[in-house]
């Protein structure tokens, strides 16, 4: 009762001094907030605000743990903020602020809790200098990092549990022991306390130590192998010959001399001794492959031994495999059926593992892939070196050394398959037996569980379509295995359930819906057998930004789009790889944009599109550039059935130089095609031109204007039934450079009046944006000393309302332009003056020429430009390119967005 009545005071007591020494400090915002879950395991950052109202010199204490009454876990921090670099996955955590003034304790936090989300598979969990440590072992949850006579163990919160400094020249673990071995004699530390356990004492001088798997302590130096067991020796083998490497296995052990091969039970008494001629590069538990003079030779642990069918320096052997690398491909030989498999590798490696069925690969590029190719996760260690041994851990991690021009580090990868048991090949002792191969490679394949892949539990979906994945462990080779997908679709107050059958491979696309839930499963079906997968579940966003890129082998430009239908129909050119020219490229693809079809008519000679229009049977007219007629170049004139991508026809125009369709305009009601055009004349001057033509590709009429110079044609539009106007640039009149060249023409395309607009500098025509009856705006680019917009709008008398430039501090070059409502938008791209990289460029203005906004994009600083824009269903359809940088490709890319994310999340440009 005593006890009690002390307690109650003083708690009020406590009370008293917090309202009295604590009301001056407020806490205003605190992070994690109380109940928050998925928080970073690998690395969170503790703040909380205080008001000081009265400036008090304080310090603050943190308490964090796993119950409910958190541990002191850091003290007398100067400043609210506080990185945890690691906690468990899936905890709940509990922790609060104690607030110090003069070291007493004037204000406390109520405690809080937050949860933790699990690693995601491959995530890299762990990064801490290691100084010049190279050697790296695990156990249970220890990390131990050996180099320069120093040993470091790390506990399960990554932190120096203790040091060993002490003197060694080889070093191995087992279990919970360390033995360190000093040429002359072993001693034995215990992991988790650092202490000595034993030490042995040596009769002559050792460079190695190895611990079997039955705890059997082997040393050995250049001519002179031991077993001991304790401070007993059990055998002493002597060699006439150089050790050049020793395998250690289960049953027994092998040595390799100058001279020959041995191998040994663990009796120490002789198996079978045979001469292998050449250097061991690796071996496993069945075969070992060694190099003699440009082959490599495979031979079993009993002498048989064949001449493998490729040669290379560096190899790995894992789960059955032979992985080597060659020109740009990791390959992996199947020593017992003797097939190869191929997949195209980012770099060389340091070290490769095959576990349940997942290719893991280590190096600079380092990354896990499944047998059908798909990137399981990556990491990019540029200008990185592996210089340990990659060792998988009990904590379904791996860990390595990795080494950059400075320093070394740890490095552990989280991977969520192989903390499963793992499929261990065992091979019979005649691995080299084509008896063994033909039983082996019709051996019937067992059906396991499916593994879902992707998408995982909680990833957002902003696309309209996603490929659904997974893997069946230990049955890659079977065929006869088909798969159901189970799944729902929730929304707001219903769901929809769907099942698809009989799919053949294990992936399978799906259409989706913004803003939903999706719960799936997969269904293995063999010999009327079936096995379900566990259900995972995945969310769509509002899809306000779908990104698509169209991965095609060789470079492509999309330089025209056509929206019909909620489909966008596109056209540009392709790279013909054979030849290295460009051939006309036709596309489509649907609002969703799922399932592109692109079509490149690859030729020997050059051919491209530059404008593309669909008609209502389903035909698609496409204008441009060929040198099939003639090798300069022609304008080019065709209709291709979208259907079947067929060339219905074509047709050919030009002079005996250079001459290319820019535009055309086709006339519906009157079923003609009206186009403009750069065409050339003997003088060396070219023209543009205007020309009629039928729907068959018949030239009916054509006429040219131009001057002593050169002109280049740009846009054509119908600006009323009786005229058309023209636009390009011309040298011929003018201020000066290139300027602007208007023409207006009647319905049989004679001048009616022409014009000119410009700077002082060179200024070329993107687009005609017809305003109303009589009004229009030619938009173009003025090459200054910074590329600008230019603006000119005019009536239909040719009466100048304004030309001006529209000032960007960086360079902004239009290559496209349309009319939405009482607004024009801008594509093309903009460059800052110190890189050469572009982004995509995009614009808003008024009919005034007045910017209302401008914004860029651009992908992982990929060159990207802009090329056209389109609108569906109140959804931008921009359309462009994205070049890498390596190997020098060029996608085509679509995007389709908002305005309203556009201006909350694309860069502005002043």
């Amino acid at each position: 009762m005593i006890i009690i009545k002390k307690y109650i005071l003083f708690v009020f007591y406590l009370i008293l001094f917090q309202l009295f020494f604590g009301q001056s400090l407020k806490l205003k915002s605190i992070f994690p907030e109380n109940n928050s879950e998925g928080i970073s395991p690998t690395g969170v950052i503790l703040k909380w605000n205080f008001e000081n109202t009265e400036n008090k010199k304080i310090t603050y204490d943190i308490y964090l743990g796993e119950n409910n009454s958190p541990r002191l876990y850091n003290e007398n921090l100067p400043t609210n903020i506080y990185p945890v670099k690691f906690l468990k996955p899936e905890t709940t955590y509990f922790w609060k602020i104690a607030v110090k003034e003069n070291g007493e304790k004037i204000y406390e936090t109520p405690i809080l809790k937050f949860k933790t989300r699990k690693y995601n598979n491959g995530e890299l969990i762990w990064v801490a200098f290691v100084k010049d440590k190279t050697q790296i072992f695990s156990y249970e949850n220890y990390t131990v990092t050996a180099g320069n006579n120093v040993i470091d163990i790390y506990d399960e919160n990554k932190k120096i549990k203790f040091s060993l400094k002490e003197r060694f020249v080889d070093i191995d673990i087992k279990g919970e022991f360390i033995y360190l071995l000093n040429n002359s004699y072993i001693k034995l530390f215990d992991i988790s306390s650092g202490n000595l356990i034993n030490q042995i004492n040596l009769d002559n001088i050792y460079a190695s130590i190895k611990i079997d798997s039955n705890n059997n302590i082997f040393i050995y130096n250049s001519k002179r192998l031991e077993k001991l067991n304790g401070k007993s020796v059990v055998f002493r083998i002597s060699f006439d010959s150089e050790i050049e490497s020793v395998i250690f296995k289960k049953d027994f052990f092998a040595v390799k001399t100058q001279k020959n091969f041995s191998v040994f039970d663990l009796n120490g008494q002789i198996i079978k001794e045979f001469k292998i001629p050449g250097q061991i590069l690796e071996y496993d538990n069945n075969i070992i492959v060694f190099k003699n003079a440009n082959s490599l030779i495979m031979s079993d642990f009993s002498g048989k031994m064949i001449k493998l069918p490729f040669y290379a320096e560096k190899i790995k052997i894992s789960n059955g495999y032979i992985i080597y690398y060659e020109k740009n491909y990791l390959k992996l030989y199947n020593y017992k059926t003797k097939r190869i498999l191929e997949f195209k590798s980012f770099s060389d490696f340091l070290d490769v593992k095959i576990i349940n069925n997942i290719i893991y690969v280590f190096g600079e590029y380092t990354y896990a892939q499944d047998f059908s190719g798909n990137i399981i996760w990556k990491h990019y260690f540029q200008g990185n070196i592996i210089v340990s041994k990659v060792i998988k851990t009990e904590r379904q991690t791996f860990v390595f050394i990795l080494k950059d021009r400075n320093y070394n580090k740890i490095v552990e990868i989280y991977d969520y398959d192989i903390g499963k048991k793992e499929n261990n090949e065992i091979i019979a002792e005649n691995t080299i037996s084509d008896e063994n191969i033909l039983k082996n490679e019709t051996k019937e394949s067992l059906i396991s569980t499916p593994i879902l892949l992707y998408p995982e539990n909680g990833d957002i979906i902003n696309t309209y379509t996603v490929s659904l994945k997974w893997k069946m462990p230990h049955s890659e080779n079977a065929t006869n295995i088909r798969y159901e997908i189970f799944l729902k679709e929730i929304g707001n107050g219903y769901i929809k359930e769907q099942k698809i059958k009989n799919i053949k491979n294990n992936e399978y696309t799906i259409n989706l819906k913004p803003e939903k839930r999706y719960i799936w499963k997969v269904i293995a079906v063999i010999n009327e057998r079936k096995v379900e997968s566990s259900e995972k579940e995945f969310l769509t966003g509002k899809m306000d930004f779908v990104l698509k890129r169209l991965n095609m082998a060789a470079d492509q430009m999309l330089l025209d789009l056509y929206i019909n239908n909620e489909k966008v129909y596109f056209t540009g050119y392709g790279e013909n790889p054979e030849y290295k020219i460009l051939n006309l490229l036709y596309g489509e693809i649907d609002f969703k944009f799922s399932n592109p079809d692109v079509k490149i008519y690859l030729e020997k000679f050059e051919n491209y599109g530059k404008k593309i229009e669909v008609t209502d049977d389903s035909s698609a007219m496409i204008i441009g550039f060929s040198s099939k007629k003639d090798i300069r170049g022609d304008m080019y004139l065709c209709l291709l059935n979208t259907k079947d991508k067929k060339i219905l026809w074509e047709t050919f125009a030009g002079s005996t130089k250079r001459d290319s369709f820019e535009d055309f305009y086709f006339d519906k009601n009157e079923g003609y095609i009206y186009t403009t055009g750069t065409i050339g004349n003997d003088r060396s001057e070219t023209n543009i031109q205007i020309s009629k033509y039928s729907l068959t590709g018949y030239r009916i009429w054509s006429k040219e204007y131009g001057g002593y110079d050169l002109e280049f044609a740009s846009k054509i539009i119908k600006l009323d039934p009786y005229s058309f106007i023209l636009a390009g640039s011309t040298k011929s009149f003018g201020n000066g450079g290139y300027d602007f060249y208007i023409i207006k023409t009647n319905e049989l395309g004679e001048k009616i009046w022409d014009l000119t607009a410009g700077t002082s500098k060179d200024d070329f025509v993107s687009n005609i944006i017809p305003i109303s009856k009589n009004e229009f705006i030619v938009i173009g680019t003025s090459f200054r000393d910074v590329l600008q917009p230019y603006f000119v709008r005019l009536d239909s008398n040719g009466f100048k309302t304004y030309g001006k430039i529209i000032p960007f501090v960086n360079d902004i070059n239009i290559v496209k332009a349309i009319k939405e409502g009482e607004y024009i938008y801008t594509v093309g791209w903009v460059r800052d003056k110190n890189t050469l990289i572009r982004k995509g460029f995009i614009a808003k203005f008024n009919f005034n020429g007045e910017k209302i906004w401008a914004k860029s994009f651009s992908i992982k600083k990929q060159d990207t430009i802009f090329t056209d824009i389109g609108f569906i269903n109140n959804k931008m359809i921009i359309a462009g390119v994205s070049e890498y940088k390596s190997p020098n490709l060029r996608d085509i890319i679509f995007i389709q967005t908002t305005e309203k994310y556009i201006l909350s999340n694309f860069t502005d440009e002043k």
